[in-house]
């Protein structure tokens, strides 16, 4: 068909390029090269896609920090603001992820927190959250409860069970993992580069599940050594109430008298957490966190008193 001279032959060119980029299986340098050029009017009302790609194309090709740039400027623009459904949540959903990703839970909470949408992105990333917060049983109930939502969606489904394998994974329950992920058909298990980019950075050990269902996954020199993410130690709640005081610098009696708690009783929690940490002290025990996400932004806190 011949090209005319309609406005809308622009429009339409936009969109072929943002299509062309959203389905890209070769280049996906390319492709995320694509997403970052198209411009604001480009992205069209297909914008919220575009974030989705930009995040899974920029994990891929390891350039998770500019799709976060070019997703941030979108927020600071006005993207999604008052919008309901994926227009409202897409930003901050793959924010939020993004955040976990990079080991910061404070502020992949704070990104995700006033998300209200349930579709199954966001019930996925929330899961991750709660996983990374050390309710895996919750992520598994929210997980359970949208099996109906993503039945009959493939990508959706095996994401769905992707992170209820990791629940159970992280849970210490590999077996389980590992049966979860049998559930799937067989033509259904295989990850795609983008949640074997997502699971590895967040628990490598659990794509070693994966793997042993569906052969030929990984290339043979993945790494299974290296701790993901979500393999750090599991911090208890009052270790955590523990551990923001020790960052704060308080000393042990003035956090028992700010918790209402027993001296000892800190001292109990205390050790657990250095235990869990592998500290020896309050300076390392907060440096230790701060690596781990536990903490976000301590040059905000007292300085530690020796």
């Amino acid at each position: 068909m011949p090209r005319t001279t309609s406005w809308v032959e622009t429009r339409l060119d936009g969109d072929q390029r943002l299509v062309e980029a959203l389905v890209a299986t070769e280049d996906r340098d390319e492709a995320f090269s694509t997403l970052l050029d198209l411009t604001y009017s480009d992205l069209g009302e297909l914008w919220p896609f575009a974030v989705i790609a930009l995040h899974a194309w920029g994990s891929v090709t390891g350039r998770r920090e500019a799709a976060r740039s070019r997703m941030e400027a979108m927020a600071n623009a006005g993207f999604g603001r008052d919008g309901t459904g994926l227009v409202g949540s897409a930003l901050p959903v793959m924010l939020a992820l993004d955040s976990l990703l990079n080991g910061d839970l404070p502020r992949a909470r704070a990104e995700i927190q006033d998300v209200r949408e349930e579709h199954w992105i966001a019930t996925v990333v929330r899961a991750l959250i709660d996983i990374g917060s050390g309710a895996p049983r919750r992520a598994l109930d929210s997980l359970d409860a949208s099996a109906t939502a993503t039945a009959g969606l493939l990508q959706a489904d095996r994401q769905r069970h992707q992170v209820c394998a990791l629940a159970h994974y992280v849970s210490g329950d590999s077996g389980r993992a590992s049966a979860t992920i049998a559930l799937l058909p067989v033509n259904a298990r295989r990850c795609s580069p983008y949640e074997i980019s997502v699971l590895g950075t967040l628990a490598p050990g659990v794509l070693r599940v994966v793997a042993d269902l569906v052969p030929e996954l990984l290339p043979q020199d993945f790494s299974f050594d290296r701790a993901g993410v979500l393999e750090k130690p599991s911090l208890t709640r009052p270790e955590l109430e523990v551990l923001t005081r020790l960052a704060r610098g308080m000393k042990r009696p003035d956090i028992a008298r700010d918790l209402f708690r027993s001296v000892n009783t800190v001292k109990t929690h205390q050790r657990s957490l250095y235990r869990k940490l592998g500290a020896s002290s309050a300076a390392e025990a907060v440096a230790l966190a701060t690596e781990s996400g536990y903490l976000w932004h301590p040059s905000q806190a007292s300085p530690l008193r020796q």
